[in-house]
């Protein structure tokens, strides 16, 4: 913890065996209440200080991150000046120019380093909530396709975190559809698809992660699942919860055309 909040700690620690103290004398229930209420807050305070939360909006929120898209850019084995000015570009668009500025510098200084991929996963855990997490991925999704593409190496390690994040496997072919790239595997000069407001039908199969011939309750049952987790209110970074708008609206849009199909 930093100076401040050693400093917090301290006046509310003390504040709090005042109160303890206070209460035992005068037996009042009211002041007991009172004190082992404070108590729980007090300690809640301090579990959440020494494991790193400082909110969606301070910068130690996304340093994890940061290290886990320094690892996911260099996976290929090239670091490609282009792909560096639009993870830039990025995180000046989503992020305040004050935060955005801190971030880049962490950035580039984790570029030459190298990190337990795991641990930085558990960390990630510890402080955000699956709807979070999965806003996280597609941040990391992003970032692997900034040159629109997306390498089988790419893909590998974005399971990997996905495994040690508890996300899913199964859901991996959901949240690349609500993506536009190209497989690097496949040609290069391939036309990519349009984002379109309504998706072609193929699409929608693949957003909500169903089989073609999934009737209506598997469909239903697979929009409710999606729904759960990428409902905004699940998500507590503004910028994050904006993301998590646009994608719940384009898991609704695949559900309707399904739905409309198959009535």
């Amino acid at each position: 913890m930093n100076l401040f909040k050693n400093r917090v700690v301290i006046r509310l620690g003390g504040v709090l065996i005042a109160t303890i103290v206070s209460a035992v004398l005068t037996s009042n229930p009211l002041l007991i209440i009172f004190s082992f209420t404070f108590g729980v807050i007090f300690i809640l305070f301090i579990y959440q200080s020494k494991n790193g939360y400082d909110g969606h909006n301070s910068i130690n929120w996304i340093l994890p991150i940061l290290k886990l898209s320094s690892q996911l850019i260099k996976i290929d084995g090239e670091i490609k000046g282009l792909e560096i000015r639009r993870i830039e570009r990025y995180l000046k668009d989503e992020f305040t120019e004050k935060r955005a500025e801190k971030a880049i510098l962490k950035f580039k200084e984790y570029l030459d380093k190298r990190f337990n991929i795991r641990a930085v996963c558990e960390k990630i855990n510890r402080t955000n909530k699956q709807g979070e997490k999965l806003q996280i991925l597609h941040f990391l999704i992003k970032i692997a396709i900034s040159d629109q593409f997306l390498s089988k190496k790419e893909e590998k390690l974005i399971q990997l975190i996905m495994k040690w994040m508890h996300i899913p496997a199964y859901r991996l072919k959901s949240i690349l559809a609500l993506h536009d790239f190209v497989y690097e595997d496949r040609q290069r000069n391939q036309k990519r698809e349009t984002t379109k407001p309504v998706f072609k039908t193929s699409k929608a199969y693949s957003i909500l992660g169903v089989s073609v011939d999934a009737d209506l309750e598997e469909i239903k049952k697979a929009y409710r699942d999606l729904a759960k987790v990428y409902h905004p209110d699940k998500v507590r970074d503004i910028n994050l919860k904006a993301n998590a708008a646009k994608q719940f609206q384009a898991i609704a849009e695949a559900y309707q055309l399904l739905k409309s199909k198959i009535n």
